[in-house]
């Protein structure tokens, strides 16, 4: 599995580094195509996001980008695009409504999953589920930068999805580096491996409405 991995790894490097993929460019394509797009929200939980959480972690820009997240998500299930609600549990076997989201919080039509691992596709059956719906463009947000998003992208772009990150609709706690030369060293590092960026309204400019978003939605398999 290691070397198949490494494989993948090196395959990817290489394709994006000869491709030169733009977000605008990733979107507009998708946009054709608009049920192979998926928004993933990444760990917007209390103990990441929470000043107040007895773990410490949380800091103000933590709150304010939990906020934008909790405000912009309506607007792309509005769009059509489906919401898949990634959360950190260690057990497996916590009940969603037992999550403790932060700010935003799924609703009737999102695909909840759980994962055990910084990384979605190491630590849940993402790549499954993504597949059977059909989804291969996904738009990014969360936390950690650093860590679980970061992990989870990169990863998702050696599986062969095509990922935007929503740059203003990320970042890291207080136990992640959250200075602007980490920031850049991380986008450096995405880039790598050919994740874009783009900001969330953006990317919701370029993706026109859907009249049959709902029923888009509700064929969604968990």
């Amino acid at each position: 599995m290691g070397l198949i991995r490494d494989i993948k790894k090196l395959r990817c490097r290489l394709f994006n580094q000869l491709a030169g993929k733009d977000a605008v460019q990733v979107l507009q394509a998708a946009n054709d195509n608009r049920g192979e797009l998926a928004v993933l929200v990444i760990d917007v939980q209390q103990e990441f996001c929470d000043p107040s959480h007895r773990e410490r972690r949380g800091n103000r820009r933590t709150v304010k980008i939990s906020d934008r997240i909790a405000s912009m998500m309506p607007a792309f299930r509005a769009a059509g695009i489906p919401v898949y609600a990634i959360y950190f549990d260690s057990s497996k076997r916590l009940r969603v409504r037992d999550v403790d989201w932060y700010k935003f919080r799924p609703e009737a039509g999102d695909i909840c999953v759980a994962k055990n691992a910084d990384s979605a596709f190491d630590g849940s059956d993402i790549k499954k589920i993504l597949e059977r719906n059909g989804h291969k463009t996904l738009l990014a947000c969360g936390f950690n930068r650093s860590a679980c998003v970061g992990k989870t992208v990169v990863d998702a772009s050696i599986e062969g999805f095509n990922v935007l990150l929503l740059s203003d609709l990320v970042g890291n706690d207080n136990n992640n580096p959250h200075d602007r030369g980490w920031a850049k060293k991380d986008m450096k590092w995405f880039e790598r491996y050919g994740v874009t960026s783009i900001r969330s309204s953006e990317a919701l400019a370029l993706l026109t409405p859907r009249k049959n978003a709902a029923n888009t939605a509700a064929a969604l398999l968990p």
